[in-house]
């Protein structure tokens, strides 16, 4: 983590402001955001592999790790990285859905068949995820 960021990848929040050319969220909408905040332009981002971003400033964006986090008291980012959540899913349950992405794409790349046996490790919230 760089020094004097404020930490947190995996968050959920109210939508307090927007800017004038948003179109897909909007004020008091329910929302989690994408920690990994790639440019889209890179060779690597055009490729499909935003995990390897070299961005504007040289690297990746990741909330927390290298950028102000989302326990920061208001987080900014790219609309891109936003994503409403429905009025039925508890904040609880939808702070979740970072560390469920991650385990879904990789379950996905590893590319298990049926009746393959895998061992899963971690008490974490991956480990119980998977």
């Amino acid at each position: 983590c760089t020094s004097g960021i404020i930490r947190g990848h995996e968050a959920v929040g109210i939508v307090v402001e927007v800017g004038t050319n948003v179109k897909n969220v909007k004020v008091n909408d329910r929302v989690v955001i994408d920690p990994n905040q790639y440019c889209g332009k890179c060779h690597y981002c055009k490729n499909g592999q935003t995990n390897f971003c070299i961005g504007d400033n040289g690297k990746l964006a990741i909330a927390g790790v290298n950028k102000t986090g989302l326990f920061a008291k208001y987080f900014v980012c790219d609309e891109t990285f936003v994503h409403k959540i429905p009025d039925k899913l508890s904040f609880g349950a939808a702070v979740l859905v970072e560390p469920l992405a991650c385990v879904l794409h990789n379950i996905k790349a590893a590319n298990i068949q049926p009746e393959e046996s895998v061992l899963i490790v971690g008490a974490g919230p991956m480990g119980v995820l998977t």
